[in-house]
């Protein structure tokens, strides 16, 4: 069962909420919820949920384990907005049905006590919202009392306007600096260190990156995979690995499991370029570490990831999610040592001047704060992550 805990020091701003989900599992949205607590610690209150013996692989599934957590997250979240009264609460907006309305409970009392609720979309759209079902009907509902929906890029803002939520506000995520990013890059010499970190999963692409390694060894392109993660389950392991030695890549694909702090950092110390050719993603984290360090990206143009590198730029995005335009982006990023160097340059640029947690930490405030004192948000007062500037508004319910 999930630990809560609340933070409550001296000189918080109570009128302001954040209702976050740790690590583990190590996603992208657990792994932003840890990074919003060390911001806002002591900045605003916080009440905290941890798993410490959650993966992703029992994600998203109906265990006895995540019902009673679901129970719990919805209680004790609705008594602390019971109890503290906020103006402002930020909470996760799931996308898939099954989790939407585990958390509608905690949207629905917040709507109840007048709280304006500051939603965080993670992924790249509301797939509740399909279809007309009663669930979809029901979500629609819900969502029209949220205050706003915060959303990675400006193509997830686009497929919500689509789906008519208009109340959504573009602000990327940050990360604080890792160890080490700042050292030196290794040189492009000798094999080509490729890396993928994330779940490992078919969805994610990764029987699309054997192809690669595949296509790469046998034109004579020395290579070497890092595959980093959880797996989704015990059928994909072992097709991954039977595929493995069965296209006789062991020895050029290496399967590490889940890595954590330096092990993670040693593995993106050492790569030449990231691989991430998912068809479902909102914005990577491991993307915007892989900046961080100055490593270049091959990925599909998903969720916001276009928002996040732009081609030619950071990195490559595939025309389509196939092997073939994976290994022509990777030969894109290899061809040349000082274009190499070039990306690399501009990938830790990117991350500098868009991605990091000084970057980040004042524009989520700001939003937070507009929020508490109902106004729209200045002009200017921050870029999106394609530096276009959000558009001052007071902010409506959606129209569903």
């Amino acid at each position: 069962m999930g630990h809560a805990s609340a933070t409550g020091r001296n000189g918080e701003d109570r009128r302001i909420l954040l209702i976050l989900r740790t690590p583990p599992p190590y996603g992208g949205g657990e792994a932003i919820g840890a990074q919003l607590h060390q911001l806002f610690a002591g900045k605003y209150s916080i009440l905290a949920f941890q798993r410490r013996r959650h993966s992703k692989r029992k994600q998203g599934r109906l265990t006895l384990a995540n019902l009673a957590f679901g129970l719990r997250y919805v209680a004790v979240s609705s008594a602390r907005l019971a109890l503290a009264r906020p103006s402002v609460v930020y909470v996760d907006i799931p996308k898939d049905a099954r989790s939407f309305l585990r958390t509608s409970p905690i949207l629905l009392v917040a709507r109840a006590l007048r709280i304006r609720v500051v939603g965080d979309l993670a992924g790249a759209d509301l797939l509740v919202l399909d279809g007309h079902s009663p669930v979809a009907h029901y979500s629609r509902w819900v969502l029209r009392g949220v205050h706003l929906v915060r959303v990675l890029g400006a193509s997830i803002a686009a497929t919500l306007t689509a789906r008519g939520v208009h109340n959504t506000e573009v602000l990327s995520n940050g990360i604080a600096e890792p160890p080490v990013a700042r050292d030196p890059r290794p040189v492009l010499e000798g094999p080509a260190r490729l890396l993928y970190v994330g779940e490992l999963a078919e969805a994610k692409g990764i029987v699309t990156l054997l192809g690669m390694m595949r296509e790469l060894t046998s034109s004579g392109v020395d290579a070497k995979l890092d595959l980093v993660g959880d797996w989704e389950s015990d059928a994909t392991r072992e097709r991954v690995l039977a595929l493995r030695d069965e296209w006789d890549l062991h020895e050029d694909v290496a399967v590490h499991g889940l890595l954590i702090g330096d092990a993670k950092w040693r593995a993106f110390r050492r790569a030449h370029v990231l691989v991430h050719p998912t068809s479902w993603d909102g914005q990577p984290v491991t993307i915007l570490e892989a900046l961080a360090f100055g490593v270049p990206v091959v990925a599909t143009r998903v969720g916001a990831i276009p928002d996040t590198i732009r081609d030619g730029v950071e990195g490559y995005l595939m025309a389509d999610n196939s092997v073939a335009e994976l290994v022509t982006g990777v030969r894109a990023l290899l061809a040349d040592r000082k274009m190499y160097a070039t990306y690399a340059r501009r990938a830790r640029q990117a991350y500098a001047e868009r991605f990091s947690a000084d970057v980040f930490a004042p524009r989520m405030a700001e939003l937070l704060d507009a929020a508490a004192a109902n106004r729209g948000i200045k002009p200017h007062a921050w870029q999106d992550s394609s530096g276009q500037s959000t558009v001052d508004r007071e902010h409506q319910p959606a129209c569903l």
